[in-house]
């Protein structure tokens, strides 16, 4: 009979866990620069996709100039030194730019007793607004509705720049007037 004498064997096996990806972006608005940001930094590689056939393989990669068509969801996997790959997505919103509507009379009589006209737009909380007016003065700036002095027969106009305080990103409006001149009135003379 042969016997053996059992001799334990130990096995160290190491276990290397997945990455634990993350990934956010900003909200731009129209025309802005969208910021994909992906962690955690130290990967083997990053890969991005997204709408509109979108593809990177840079960490934070940003797209400029972005329409409403790269609204959507980005899908993000990163890959550590030793081959384990996660994945994770993040939904990105693009905000339209702000488009003020100026409502308002047209066309004005010239002004002869500082009577005003009352042009406004609809007001949005985080925004402010920069009027302009060719052809009269205006009283209100800063708020979504000011009042104005017609001065100048002839074309003038009025104008309203909206911008969002928290990024500076801005929409602009223009009404065009039609400015009729004041009536002229002659004496009434006895003889």
């Amino acid at each position: 009979m042969f016997r053996c004498s059992g001799v334990p064997v130990i096995l160290n096996i190491i276990v290397d866990p997945l990455p634990v990806p993350t990934a956010t972006a900003n909200t731009p608005f129209t025309g802005g620069d969208l910021n994909l940001i992906g962690g955690p930094d130290g990967m083997t590689s990053y890969s991005w996709t997204g709408p509109n056939g979108f593809t990177s393989s840079v960490q934070n990669p940003t797209i400029t100039g972005v329409t409403a068509a790269a609204a959507g969801t980005y899908n993000l996997t990163v890959t550590n030194s030793t081959g384990g790959s996660a994945s994770v997505t993040v939904d990105v919103i693009i905000n339209p730019l702000p488009a003020p509507a100026i409502i308002g009379p047209n066309p004005v009589c010239q002004s002869v007793d500082n009577s005003t006209e009352i042009y406004s737009t609809t007001a949005v909380p985080g925004r402010t607004y920069n009027w302009t007016v060719v052809g009269g003065t205006l009283s209100g700036q800063g708020t979504n509705q000011i009042a104005v002095l017609w001065t100048t027969p002839g074309p003038g106009s009025v104008s309203v720049t909206e911008t969002v305080i928290s990024t500076g990103c801005t929409g602009t409006a223009t009404l065009d007037i039609t400015i009729q001149p004041a009536p002229v009135t002659n004496g009434i003379f006895h003889n």
